[in-house]
């Protein structure tokens, strides 16, 4: 169970080695924050796509699914532009 343990903490203290960040006026942001953003602005434009389409009228659980949207749109794209 022991060496389990120590495998697993092994595991997760791998990403911690580089944080993507950008360098905006000299301060430097996080790159995950300005992702975030622009996946809002990417889910916001497919909400009015699926209202044009009908396709936001069949939709059950609304906030989860645009929710959802918008955080497969930012870590797609931070894979995208990180990726080694």
């Amino acid at each position: 169970m022991r060496i389990f343990l120590l495998t697993l903490m092994s595991f997760l203290l791998v990403g911690c080695q580089r944080a993507p960040s950008f360098s905006l006026g000299g301060a430097y942001f996080p790159a995950w924050l300005l992702f975030s953003l622009g996946a809002v602005v990417v889910t916001l434009l497919l909400r009015l796509v699926f209202i044009r389409t009908g396709l936001d009228d069949v939709l059950r659980f609304k906030p989860l699914v645009y929710i959802a949207l918008m955080v497969i749109f930012c870590l797609a794209a931070l894979l995208f532009f990180f990726a080694r």
